[in-house]
């Protein structure tokens, strides 16, 4: 069965508008990775002339992945780093750049690199979202900050092909 309304011209996964998202999660030989906006119509309570349009192609990808205050990290099937969005810079203090082509537990606090291949091994064993897990994670600085991270499988989108792991800080929250 299908979950579009009926009536609906809900189309299947990669149909749609394609958004391309430019930076390090592309290989070499490989098309770039795309997000494909949604043909289904949104129902906010206007009428679709009143909607405001939403932004579109590479421009909402930039938006979708510079400017969310969390991080997001897609990380390929060795544990190897292969993309972070710029909110590493502001939460750990590393550019992008120098985080990819490093392991995953990299930057994980010596005594969480355990904590961390398990979350990682789990997220490689079931699709969907991980429950969240706080992480100790290695600020620029030296000092290490609580990380609450979430990862979910997507190994066989092949838009994708990575683990995604979303998380934020929440040091300031813990030490209450």
């Amino acid at each position: 069965g299908s979950c579009a309304p009926a009536g609906s011209s809900a189309r299947r996964r990669g149909e749609g508008t394609p958004i391309a998202i430019p930076g390090r999660m592309n290989r070499p030989g490989r098309p770039p990775l795309e997000l494909h906006e949604s043909p289904v119509p949104r129902d906010n309570g206007l009428p679709m002339d009143a909607a405001a349009a939403p932004p579109s192609g590479e421009r909402l990808g930039r938006l979708l992945l510079g400017e969310i205050s969390d991080m997001l990290t897609v990380v390929d099937r060795g544990g190897i780093i292969r993309f972070t969005n710029a909110a590493v810079t502001k939460l750990g203090g590393w550019r992008p750049a120098e985080m990819a082509g490093q392991l995953v537990t990299a930057f994980a606090h010596p005594e969480d690199r355990g904590r961390v291949t398990e979350f990682f091994s789990s997220c490689l064993a079931s699709p969907g979202f991980t429950p969240p897990v706080d992480l100790r994670f290695r600020h620029r600085d030296g000092s290490y900050r609580i990380h609450e991270a979430r990862g979910s499988n997507l190994l066989d989108d092949p838009e994708v092909q990575g683990l995604v792991f979303v998380s934020r800080d929440v040091t300031d929250l813990r030490h209450r």
